[in-house]
């Protein structure tokens, strides 16, 4: 009975020694059973100038610094994918004109995709008078700080991931929607004669020019 017992034992220790290494196996960033996350619980806001070091999320190589504004964050996992480079194309770019605009900043020689360098070394956007109704893309370029896209056709604006921007002129389109709240920096914003019925500012605590006259606000 004695060695039945202790042959029961060993095998179940066996088995817990073997279970961890099975249940943690995966592929990188894939969340599987046993996989470790990260908390982001900053104290202090993350900018370029000020990272935190003790939160995982702000401090990390190449990292978002809009996923951590001084208060907790989603998990993010372990592995998570690095910025990546930026292929040229319709799926990226749908405005056939900001397209070709933006094949300016290809500088490598690539004229089919904008390298992380490429997209860093933008701080500077000028596309107005450019008949432009899409701006979907401009979110690439995460160190932009100007953007100039007045007078063409845009119906809806997203700056959100554009978070060092410190300058908007987008008057003269036809925008119903402009999200300016994750734009801390953000100090002047011209967005007169256009549509909009509301216009979110009360994160904008940088913001000491405000031109929105001409449009159908309510809020």
């Amino acid at each position: 009975m004695k060695k039945k017992i202790f042959a029961l034992l060993t095998a179940l220790c066996m088995t817990a020694a073997v279970l961890p290494a099975v249940f943690a196996d995966g592929e990188e960033g894939d969340l599987t059973i046993g996989s470790t996350q990260e908390h982001c619980s900053c104290v202090t806001l993350c900018t370029e100038d000020n990272k935190n070091p003790d939160c995982p999320v702000c401090s990390a190589e190449g990292a978002d610094l809009s996923a951590c504004k001084g208060e907790p964050v989603q998990p993010v996992l372990l592995g998570a994918p690095k910025a990546v480079e930026v292929e040229i194309n319709e799926i990226n770019f749908p405005d056939p004109k900001f397209r070709e605009y933006v094949e300016q900043f290809d500088t490598d020689g690539d004229k089919d995709t904008l390298s992380v360098a490429e997209l860093n070394s933008v701080t500077k956007i000028d596309v107005s008078y450019q008949g432009i109704s899409d701006l979907t893309g401009i979110e690439h370029f995460t160190t932009l700080k100007t953007l100039y896209c007045y007078n063409n056709q845009l119906t809806s604006l997203d700056v959100s991931k554009n978070t060092a921007l410190t300058t908007l002129w987008c008057e003269n389109n036809n925008l119903t929607e402009l999200k300016v709240s994750n734009n801390t920096k953000l100090t002047s914003l011209y967005c007169r004669s256009n549509n909009l019925t509301k216009l979110d500012v009360s994160q904008n605590t940088a913001l000491k020019t405000l031109d929105c006259a001409n449009n159908q606000l309510r809020e």
